[in-house]
């Protein structure tokens, strides 16, 4: 897995470092917490839809099972 990136590891320009790590840009840095960013609430948005979907179908099967009086 690729490791995070943080503010420290900013540099002016993109280039390799001493030990061989990406250095980014402040706009690189920006530009990748901000496609982080969408595919987390992408991601979200998925699983809410999800358990919406488990509690609606699981409600719709107990309704079936209860005994008309």
């Amino acid at each position: 897995m690729t490791e995070s990136v943080t503010e420290p590891d900013l540099a002016e320009e993109t280039a390799l470092a001493p030990d061989e790590t990406v250095r980014l840009s402040r706009e690189e840095y920006l530009a990748h917490f901000e496609a982080k960013r969408g595919r987390n609430i992408a991601l979200a948005l998925g699983l809410a839809a999800f358990m919406v979907i488990v509690f609606v179908v699981t409600i719709v099967r107990l309704g079936a099972n209860v005994p008309s009086a």
